[in-house]
């Protein structure tokens, strides 16, 4: 319980080594060992941070698998780049989608039975284009067109929306 855990140690290690080297020259004796010892950590570091984000990339996926039921969301290669709800606009005023964006497709969904969400739409990224309205008035707005489906959204704020269409784009 106490003891660290070993990825807890490797950053530890890093910044020992990091503060043995400073006041070392290139002729210590030990200054060679050092640089070679501080690059083998930071390596293993590196290797821990992006297995760790990973780790947790897969979780989330799970459980937005969960959530999407039938639909194969977890793919070799795919990765989970923006999920979030985003008002719809149609002729009756706006409604709730989810929508969420993987790194080959935007899935364009609404809330089921128990919380579940349905797909409706999977729109290929490279047959999307997006809009954005000159207006003042609609600044939140942006449309997703493609040959298929084409519909216009609203985001909670300007800033959400650029987040969007930069993911998208």
């Amino acid at each position: 319980m106490h003891m660290l855990k070993p990825i807890q140690r490797l950053p530890q290690y890093k910044l020992l080594l990091g503060d043995y080297l400073k006041p070392q020259t290139d002729e210590c004796v030990d200054y060679a060992d050092t640089i070679k010892a501080l690059e083998i950590v930071s390596a293993a570091a590196k290797t821990a941070n992006d297995s760790m984000k990973a780790g947790e990339a897969l979780q989330k996926m799970l459980k937005l698998q969960e959530r999407v039921g039938d639909f194969e969301l977890i793919m070799p290669g795919r990765e989970l780049l923006k999920e979030g709800e985003l008002m719809k606009i149609n002729r009756d005023g706006a409604e709730p989608r989810y929508f969420i964006l993987l790194s080959d497709c935007l899935l364009y969904t609404h809330s089921g039975v128990s919380g579940k969400l349905k797909v409706d739409y999977r729109l290929h990224l490279g047959k999307i284009r997006l809009a954005v309205p000159s207006n003042q008035e609609f600044q939140e707005e942006f449309s997703i067109i493609t040959s298929l489906r084409s519909f216009t959204v609203r985001a909670s704020s300007m800033a959400v929306r650029n987040e969007w269409l930069e993911a998208i784009n």
